[in-house]
């Protein structure tokens, strides 16, 4: 894990940066950090750095059963890794 010299990696939530000391936090996780609550966001992972990002046994881009692309689903975990971007979109709002 890239880290910021304190144990902890530099994540981005909508462009606003949070900084997160776990190796791997499902979308729930991500979004409550970040100060958004999982029952009304959904969360889109938009770039990772080579490398990262991906949870183990899963390939870039897998989309599950009524996943959009780049969607991180609900119990998915993702590796934590410095300079991750993410989307957090109101659940009522379509995103792509």
């Amino acid at each position: 894990m890239g880290d910021t010299g304190n144990g902890s990696v530099a994540i981005y939530i909508n462009k606003r940066k949070v900084l997160v000391t776990d190796d791997a936090l499902d979308a729930s996780k991500i979004l409550t950090m970040a100060g958004f609550n999982p029952d009304d966001y959904s969360l889109f992972l938009v770039h990772s750095p080579p490398g990262g990002g991906v949870g183990p046994g899963q390939q870039p881009g897998q989309v599950g059963p009524g996943q959009q692309p780049g969607q991180v689903g609900p119990g998915q975990i993702i590796e934590m890794r410095h300079g991750l971007h993410f989307h957090a979109i109101l659940k009522s709002v379509p995103y792509g």
